[in-house]
């Protein structure tokens, strides 16, 4: 995960695009966005979630966290 950190978010199917694995996009205090995705495979799609934040100015992937036990299984 730690790889997207850096990148513009258009670039990343995932965190940029329409997939099905995006739950939900909410703007932060700050400004910038967080990205919720489920995990792609493994334990209960509501208790496996990675965040990503995302930079208001530059679309540019600043840091990221996950939800969740260990049943859950991230894959990307």
């Amino acid at each position: 995960m730690s790889s997207k950190i850096g990148r513009y978010v258009g670039d990343d199917y995932y965190v940029g695009g329409t997939s099905s694995l995006v739950k939900s996009r909410t703007k932060l205090p700050n400004g910038n966005t967080e990205v919720a995705l489920y995990a792609a495979f493994g334990g209960d799609r509501e208790a496996c979630l990675t965040f990503f934040e995302v930079d208001k100015d530059t679309d540019i992937i600043v840091s990221w966290r996950f939800e969740g036990g260990e049943n859950c299984i991230w894959a990307w």
